[in-house]
């Protein structure tokens, strides 16, 4: 009994031993384990905070770069609302300009119609003058100085004035009946002067005034049309006749130029022309005030 109980406590202390060795063993392991996790669980951790850091700063960085993005974004649309809005306003001051010149186009059209109806009024006038002038045989240069003062700088009336003989603005013009009745005396004198020669006297003066006179006889017993110098005296008579004084006066100056005919014709085909140019220049400046009130209509 003795050796059976000792067999089963070295049996017993043999397997509480090896228990026991088993637990430390196992122990040992768990330990071992325990610290293996551990450290696996901080280089997790580790890992963890490394990843959380790296999100941290992709996530910074992203938000930077969003916020820049952004920034840019509002700045460009704010340039864009800065651009219409010049182009609403530049639009508005092409209105206004448009608007500006309208009123400026009409001021001044109206202004120039202003102008036009002064220089109608100041050209009716003068003409009164000038027809009056004319009509009696009067020096014209008070006409002359109410339109030039009148319409002053108008090209058309200055021209016409400019074309003014100056006979014509201090002594008059001879009116068309004074021509007519002048060109008899005309008549007699160059009909005497065409059958005077050259270096004739007293005796050649008076013999050129008798046979002038008989010429004259014999034109009006024979009633027919005499060639030569009564010839041209008996057109240029018809013509002035007829109101045609300007035709009359290039007869007279046609056949007789360069004789004592011409010379004796001088005056009164000069006075003919005076009296043609003012008429002309007359008609001009009527003609032109007319054109300039049909404007105003």
């Amino acid at each position: 009994m003795t050796g059976g109980a000792d067999f089963w406590s070295r049996r017993k202390a043999r397997v509480e031993a090896e228990a026991e060795a088993e637990v430390e063993a196992e122990a040992e392991a768990f330990e071992a384990m325990s610290q293996a996790l551990e450290e696996k669980l901080e280089e997790v951790v580790r890992e963890c905070r490394e990843a959380m850091s790296r999100t941290d700063d992709r996530a910074r960085r992203e938000l930077a770069e969003g916020l820049e993005r952004q920034k840019k974004d509002l700045a460009l649309a704010a340039t864009l609302a800065l651009i219409e809005e010049r182009k609403g306003r530049i639009k508005q001051l092409d209105l206004l300009r448009e608007q500006v010149n309208a009123l400026h186009l009409a001021f001044q059209q109206r202004s120039e119609e202003r102008k036009d109806s002064h220089s109608v009024h100041k050209i009716a006038l003068g003409m009164l003058t000038l027809g009056d002038a004319l009509r009696r045989g009067d020096p014209v240069a008070e006409a002359a100085g109410l339109l030039h003062v009148g319409v002053g700088g108008d090209p058309l009336v200055e021209m016409a004035l400019e074309s003014l003989p100056g006979r014509a603005l201090e002594e008059g013009v001879a009116t068309r009946e004074e021509l007519q009745q002048w060109f008899a005396r005309v008549r007699s004198e160059v009909s005497k002067a065409s059958l005077v020669p050259e270096a004739g006297g007293p005796v050649a003066h008076a013999l050129s005034t008798l046979a002038s006179a008989l010429r004259l006889e014999e034109r009006g017993a024979a009633g027919v049309e005499v060639a030569g110098v009564e010839g041209a005296l008996a057109r240029a008579e018809t013509l002035v006749h007829a109101g045609r004084l300007v035709e009359a006066a290039d007869v007279l100056e046609g056949h007789f130029a360069g004789s004592e005919g011409g010379r004796a014709a001088a005056l009164w085909v000069q006075s003919v022309r005076d009296r043609v140019v003012v008429e002309q220049a007359a008609a001009m400046v009527s003609a032109h005030a007319t054109a300039l009130n049909a404007g105003l209509a």
